[in-house]
């Protein structure tokens, strides 16, 4: 039984394609049974939370809740594109090792449609990890391409923007991202199911 995904799989290019575009590791393009594609319904049973959570920490949840998070993003996707707008307001890919189908990395983007420069849109890079033992085969790169790749031809981005660590500086320098301003957080406590409006 073939699974839901988040959104059309066409948005996508093949995996060894776009490594042999990135840097041709022969290591990567080997591994072909490594396949890029959107979320599915059914991730959370293939370690979509475990990869996540080489990045942060994440709580487990029934899978029932997983797959109503899952389908209210997908309605983003499925809504019909109006006066020429973009569509879904989040893309989620993962990359699947098929002979183990087991999830081995992951990243998202966000959009966010502003007033500003004749009504454009932001892109928001997030969630972007490879499994610690695939780490350096130029997986994350590949993610990184592809997401900009969706910001730019599918939803028309002007911008991109993404937060990382210090140490992750020189990753994404090398995929063409430069320094720019400071980014700030505030972390807020989970509001009680009450206080919710």
């Amino acid at each position: 039984m073939l699974s839901v995904l988040l959104f059309d799989e066409a948005k996508l290019d093949a995996l060894t394609d776009l490594v042999e575009s990135v840097g041709g590791n022969k290591k990567a393009v080997e591994r072909s049974s490594l396949k890029l594609r959107p979320l599915a319904e059914d991730d959370d049973q293939k370690g979509f939370l475990d990869i996540l959570g080489q990045l942060t920490k994440v709580e487990t949840k029934p899978h029932q809740e997983f797959v109503e998070r899952f389908n209210h993003m997908k309605t983003f996707h499925d809504l019909p594109r109006s006066r020429g707008q973009p569509g879904g307001c989040s893309y989620v890919i993962v990359v699947e090792d098929t002979t183990t189908s087991r999830i081995v990395a992951t990243g998202s983007i966000l959009f966010e449609y502003k007033f500003l420069r004749g009504f454009g849109c932001v892109a928001h890079i997030e969630d972007i990890v490879v499994d610690a033992q695939l780490r350096g085969l130029y997986i994350g790169r590949v993610i990184i391409e592809q997401l900009v790749r969706i910001a730019r031809k599918v939803e028309g981005c002007y911008k991109i923007i993404l937060d990382c660590s210090e140490k992750n500086v020189p990753f994404y320098e090398a995929c063409g991202f430069k320094k720019n301003e400071l980014q700030m957080a505030l972390y807020l406590p989970p509001p009680s199911p009450s206080a919710r409006l």
